[in-house]
């Protein structure tokens, strides 16, 4: 898997390329989830608009850095899910505990607001 990492204001923005849905495929996410909080960031977005396929281990490399995330005080956000992921995530109540934002520009101005 592909991964383009980005900053925007402050806010770390991921772009992973390629399913997550296996130990392979998810290695290098949890690897830049584990640089991000080594380093301290505070704000992250994952654009899943180039994840053609999620599965449960993908699905608890996300919900294992939101997590992280909060514990430190920060937020991870989600952005440009496809309709399939979109009604997992709805599915599994998910986005009780997940921000999902419909693009990464709305997510980006979603922490203007925070």
């Amino acid at each position: 898997m592909k991964m383009e990492m980005l900053q925007a204001g402050g806010v770390a923005i991921l772009r992973p390329q390629g399913a997550l849905i296996g130990s392979p495929e998810t290695e290098e996410l949890r690897h830049t989830f584990s640089n991000l909080s080594n380093a301290g960031n505070l704000r992250a977005i994952v654009d899943l608009s180039k994840v053609p396929y999620l599965n449960s281990t993908g699905i608890g490399v996300l919900v294992g850095a939101c997590n992280d995330f909060r514990q430190r005080q920060g937020k991870l956000k989600l952005a440009s899910l496809n309709e399939k992921h979109q009604n997992l995530f709805v599915i599994t109540k998910l986005t009780q505990i997940l921000e999902i934002y419909p693009n990464v520009n709305e997510a980006l101005s979603s922490f203007a607001l925070s």
